[in-house]
């Protein structure tokens, strides 16, 4: 015999004997952080900053992703302070990307524990992930960003 909760008079039912069982809906929660552009070509883009995007850091992302040939409003651009803990497992989630680039943070930064270099891809639960310095210190050091550009090739097989 089966009772209003679809479970079997047996041994769950004994176990739960006396108590009230609620059957509670999940419930879809909108994005819990601001995602800039579509979000449509699964490239999520990742700054850490106290404050909004500087437009010199804006326009060299978007010379970045330009020469990538990927559609800067395409992506899913997030700011990591506006990401709650566990950061990298709910970005991933949410955004539901195959490559995240992470501009500006570290690993621990994203409650990720393992070690990761910067501009070396770190694959991690079917997302290629790429830690690099701030766009600000790549706007300032050409070097830093040749290593970014060579690895970004690679990346998304462009070399």
């Amino acid at each position: 015999m089966v009772n209003e909760l679809g479970m079997d008079n047996g041994a769950i039912a004994k176990l739960f004997d006396g108590n009230d069982l609620y059957i509670l809906k999940q419930v879809n929660l909108p994005n819990q952080f601001p995602i800039e552009g579509t979000n449509s070509n699964k490239v999520a883009i990742v700054y850490s900053s106290l404050t909004p995007l500087a437009n010199d850091d804006r326009d060299q992302l978007f010379k970045i992703l330009g020469a990538l040939k990927l559609d800067p409003t395409a992506v899913g651009l997030v700011n990591l302070t506006d990401v709650t803990a566990p950061a990298f497992t709910n970005l991933a989630k949410q955004l539901n990307c195959t490559y995240m680039l992470v501009f500006g943070a570290t690993p621990a930064d994203m409650g990720m524990l393992v070690a990761a270099k910067r501009y070396v891809e770190l694959p991690m639960q079917g997302v290629r992930i790429l830690f690099s310095d701030s766009l600000e210190t790549l706007r300032a050091d050409p070097k830093r960003k040749r290593y970014l550009w060579d690895c970004l090739q690679v990346m998304f097989g462009l070399k």
